[in-house]
C-alpha cells in the first residue's frame, strides 16, 4: 500500500495521512510470587472471578500472575536473584503483612511514515504493595482493612521521546499507546481501603487512578495485551492521571458490581494533589458490570458506565461528559471476542467517538503465559478540535511469548490510518 507523507497539525493544506508503526516490542520483567492486593480481598460467595472482573482489575495496580514453570526457558536472567527475592517476599507476607511485587518494562516503537521524529522507546519500573492493616485473618476479611501503594519511575530511552508522544510527531489524534511515557519517581496511587459488610461493600480514599476502576476489560492492558489507545484505553473521555478522590465497590452478587467514585480533575502521578483538591474541581464515574459464565461458553464481562470532568475555566480546561459499552466474552477457553463503544462531547479530548472489536487468546498453543490478538477501532473527532479532521482507524495484532516466569517478550504489529483535514475552521 502506497504511504503518503503525513501533515503537519498546523498545515493549512488538506492532506490525507498513512501511518505505519511496524515493529513495535516490549519486553517486561517481573517479580510477581507474592499474592497481589486482589488475592486477600474477601469473597461473599463462591465465584470464580474472570480476566476482567471488577474486582481482579480493581485490586489497584496489582500484576498478572503466571505459573512458577511457564515460558520458553526453563531459566533466564533473572533466575540469580529470583529464589531470594521470592523468600524475601514471603517472608514479608507471613511476618510482617506485607505484600510486594516489583515490575521492569522495557518498550519501542517505529513509525514508518510521519512528519517528525518516529522512533520512541522507554523505561519503566514500579513497586507495588499491600499492608494488611486490620482483619487481615481469614475469619475476619469480611471487614478487613489494608493499604495499598504504587510508586513508580518512567523515562524515554536510546531515543529522544517514549512511544507515548509519538502521536505529537506524526500527527495522530490518539495516543499510539496510552502508558509508555516518563515522568520523575513519584508516588502514583497510595490509598486505604475497607471492607465492609462480610465483603459485599468495598471503600477507598486516597490518591487514585480511575483506570483501575472504569471502563477497563479483558484486553484493555498496553503492557501485556494491545497497544494503541484506541483498543487498550478510551480516547473519548480524559481521566486524572492519579489524584485525592474516593471510590466504592458493591459486590451485589457474585455476577453484578456497581463501582463509582470521585477523583480530583487536576490530579497528577508526580503531585500529591493537597494544592488543588480544595477547589473541589472533580471527575466523577459510575460503572455496572456484569460478569457472567456462560454454560457452553466462558466467562465475560459486560459494562456501561457514564463519566463526568468538572471544568477548570481559570485553567482553560473545559467540562467534559461521556459514556461506554463495554464487552468482552469468552467463546471457548481462553478464547474472548470483546466489543467497546463510547462516545462524549470531546471538549478536553478532541475524540467524540471510539469503537473497537477485536478477539484475544491467552494460553496460546497450551503455552502458559503466551497470549495473541487482533483488533480493530477507530475515533472520530469531536467539533472541538482546533483543525478540522477526518476519522482515524488501526489495525493492531500482537503476539507475547512467556520467555521465563518473570520475563515476557511481545511483538506489535499496528497500522493506523490517518485520515486527516488539516483545513481552516469556518468558525470566526
Amino acid at each position: 500500500m502506497r504511504k503518503i507523507q503525513a501533515a503537519s497539525l498546523a498545515s493549512m493544506m488538506a492532506s490525507v495521512a498513512l501511518l505505519t508503526l511496524a515493529g513495535t516490542a516490549g519486553v517486561v520483567f517481573s517479580q510477581e510470587t507474592a499474592p497481589p492486593p486482589v488475592d486477600a480481598a474477601p469473597k461473599p460467595a463462591p465465584v470464580t472471578q474472570s480476566p476482567g472482573d471488577p474486582r481482579s482489575t480493581s485490586a489497584g495496580g496489582s500484576e498478572y500472575k503466571v505459573p512458577d514453570r511457564v515460558g520458553l526457558f526453563e531459566s533466564g536472567p533473572l533466575n540469580l536473584v529470583d529464589k531470594p527475592s521470592r523468600d524475601a517476599e514471603k517472608w514479608l507476607s507471613e511476618n510482617a503483612r506485607l505484600d510486594l511485587g516489583f515490575r521492569a518494562a522495557f518498550f519501542f516503537q517505529q513509525a514508518s511514515g510521519g512528519p517528525g521524529e518516529r522512533t520512541g522507546a522507554s523505561q519503566d519500573y514500579r513497586i507495588y504493595g499491600t499492608f494488611h492493616a486490620f482483619n487481615y485473618e481469614e475469619a475476619n476479611k469480611g471487614w478487613a482493612g489494608n493499604i495499598y501503594f504504587r510508586a513508580e519511575y518512567r523515562e524515554s530511552m536510546f531515543a529522544e521521546i517514549p512511544p507515548y508522544e509519538l502521536n505529537t510527531q506524526i500527527g495522530s489524534l490518539t495516543t499510539t499507546t496510552y502508558g509508555q511515557d516518563e515522568h520523575s519517581l513519584a508516588m502514583v496511587q497510595l490509598y486505604y481501603e475497607q471492607f465492609m459488610f462480610d465483603g459485599k461493600i468495598r471503600a477507598r480514599i486516597g490518591k487514585l487512578d480511575p483506570d483501575d476502576y472504569f471502563n477497563a476489560g479483558r484486553w484493555a492492558d498496553d503492557y501485556r495485551y494491545f497497544d494503541n489507545a484506541i483498543l487498550s484505553a478510551f480516547p473519548a473521555s480524559n481521566h486524572p492521571s492519579g489524584g485525592l478522590g474516593v471510590n466504592f465497590q458493591w459486590y451485589i452478587t457474585p455476577e453484578w458490581t456497581v463501582t463509582a467514585g470521585s477523583t480530583d480533575v487536576q490530579g497528577k502521578k508526580t503531585h500529591s494533589g493537597f494544592d488543588t483538591i480544595d477547589e473541589w474541581d472533580m471527575f466523577s464515574a459510575a460503572d455496572l458490570t456484569y460478569s457472567p459464565t456462560i454454560s457452553g461458553w466462558g466467562k465475560g464481562n459486560y459494562r456501561i458506565g457514564i463519566e463526568h470532568r468538572d471544568g477548570v475555566p481559570d485553567k482553560n480546561k473545559p467540562q467534559d461528559n461521556s459514556y461506554y459499552i463495554n464487552i468482552d466474552q469468552e467463546v471457548c477457553k481462553d478464547v474472548a471476542p470483546f466489543l467497546r463503544f463510547g462516545w462524549g462531547t470531546g471538549n478536553s479530548t478532541g475524540v467524540a467517538e471510539v469503537f473497537a472489536l477485536g478477539v484475544g487468546f491467552d494460553n496460546v498453543f497450551e503455552r502458559p503465559g503466551d497470549a495473541a490478538g487482533i483488533g480493530f477501532g477507530f475515533d472520530t473527532p469531536s467539533d472541538q478540535t482546533a483543525v478540522q479532521r477526518d476519522a482515524e482507524y488501526v489495525v493492531e495484532g500482537f503476539y507475547r511469548f512467556q520467555l521465563t516466569r518473570a520475563m515476557q517478550f511481545t511483538h506489535r504489529q499496528l497500522r493506523a490510518f490517518a485520515a486527516v483535514a488539516s483545513r481552516l475552521s469556518s468558525n470566526p
